[in-house]
C-alpha cells in the first residue's frame, strides 16, 4: 500500500500528459474551459445547465469547480494550457508524495504527529511512517521537478519550447 499512491501518481501524469497532447479529445478539460469562458464572458457563475447536456438542459446546478474552470480559460492552448497543466501536476505530486512516502515521526512527550527530530517540544522523536531520508524538503523538490517536467513536456508536445 506504501507505493499505491506513487502508482496512482504516475498514471494520473501519463492522463495529464495525454490531455495536454490532444485537449480536445479530453472532454472534461473541454468542458472544463467551455463552463471557464462562460463565466469569463458572463461574469457570472451559471446556474441552470444549458444546452451543453442532453440530460438535464435546465436542471439547477451549481459548479463547484468553477475557479479551476477560469483558470483552464485564462490558460488558453499551447504553452498557457501547459504551465497551468504542470502547476496542477505538480500540486498533486505533492499531496501524493506527502501522503505516502513523506518521513513522518511521533514526538511521544506531546504525543503529537511532526516532521521534526527533535520535535518543537525538545524532545526526540520516532519514525511513524514514510522513509525517514524523504522530509518536506525533498517532496516539495520532488513535485517541483514533476511538474517543471509535465509544463515543459506540454509545451514541447505543442511545439513551444524555445528552439536554439
Amino acid at each position: 500500500m506504501k507505493y499505491a499512491w506513487l502508482v496512482i501518481g504516475i498514471v494520473a501524469a501519463r492522463f495529464l500528459t495525454t490531455a495536454i497532447a490532444y485537449p480536445q479529445l479530453d472532454g472534461d478539460l473541454a468542458w472544463q474551459r467551455r463552463l471557464g469562458e462562460t463565466i469569463l464572458r458572463t461574469h457570472a457563475i451559471p446556474r441552470a445547465l444549458g444546452d451543453e447536456t442532453f440530460t438535464a438542459a435546465g436542471a439547477p446546478w451549481l459548479p463547484q469547480e468553477w475557479a479551476f474552470s477560469v483558470l483552464g480559460a485564462l490558460a488558453g492552448n499551447g504553452p498557457g494550457f501547459a504551465v497551468f497543466a504542470g502547476g496542477v501536476a505538480g500540486a498533486v505530486a505533492d499531496s501524493l508524495l506527502g501522503a505516502s512516502i513523506q518521513s513522518l515521526r511521533w514526538c511521544q512527550q506531546c504525543a503529537r504527529a511532526t516532521e521534526r527530530d527533535p520535535h518543537a517540544c525538545g524532545s526526540a522523536t520516532r519514525p511513524l511512517r514514510g522513509f525517514t531520508w524523504f522530509g518536506n524538503d525533498a517532496v516539495n523538490f520532488s513535485a517541483t521537478i514533476v511538474g517543471a517536467g509535465i509544463a515543459f513536456a506540454g509545451a514541447a508536445i505543442a511545439g513551444t519550447t524555445p528552439s536554439h
